[in-house]
């Protein structure tokens, strides 16, 4: 068993931070008892893509899953169906990015320049996004394209859910896709 010893000054930065979060935002008060997230955001876990920054969400409005990749496997698709089945959420928005590193390890990979990845959690990842992109009809898809296609890939793996899938074909709750662009900030529909 591993033994956890944190030092309060490994992580000063982080406390400090929590620090002016209590002084200037009074919303998490309101929020203690009880959540009404009005959208589902899945994204990449790059630190340059954190949701409610880039979408300027007040709190308590996301549902923030981040995952390598925005990747969606199991464990993503029960955290959906909990925030829309116990939640009442209507809306998800899948957002991937330019220069995933994520992506460009399955790409170079699929174009012959890298061995998939040995570690069996980062492989399983870069497995999967291999997976969505081997599949691009293009001879010679570029790494633009091939991040477009996973993020449409991975919003289309929602509906393997038979909540979500019922729920998206009723009209009751809306699936989307976006891609943020790293060198200008701006985040466009797919």
């Amino acid at each position: 068993m591993v033994h956890w010893k944190t030092s309060r000054q490994d992580f000063l930065p982080l406390l400090e931070g929590n620090a002016r979060f209590r002084l200037t935002n009074r919303d998490f008060r309101e929020l203690a008892s009880s959540q009404d997230p009005k959208f589902i955001v899945i994204s990449c876990s790059d630190s340059r893509v954190s949701p409610s920054l880039i979408l300027d969400a007040p709190l308590g409005n996301l549902f923030e899953i981040r995952i390598a990749g925005e990747v969606v496997d199991e464990t993503v698709i029960g955290s959906v169906e909990f925030a829309v089945d116990i939640l009442g959420t209507k809306r998800i928005l899948v957002i991937g990015h330019t220069g995933c590193g994520a992506v460009t390890a399955a790409y170079n990979s699929l174009r012959g320049k890298n061995p998939l990845p040995e570690g069996p959690g980062l492989a399983s990842l870069v497995r999967d996004i291999y997976g969505a992109i081997s599949k691009i009809p293009e001879e010679n898809p570029t790494l633009e394209t091939c991040i477009r296609e996973n993020i449409l890939r991975q919003a289309d793996k929602l509906l393997h859910s038979e909540i979500i899938r019922k729920r998206s074909e009723s009209g009751e709750l809306i699936i989307g896709a976006a891609l943020y662009h790293l060198d200008t900030g701006e985040l466009s529909t797919i």
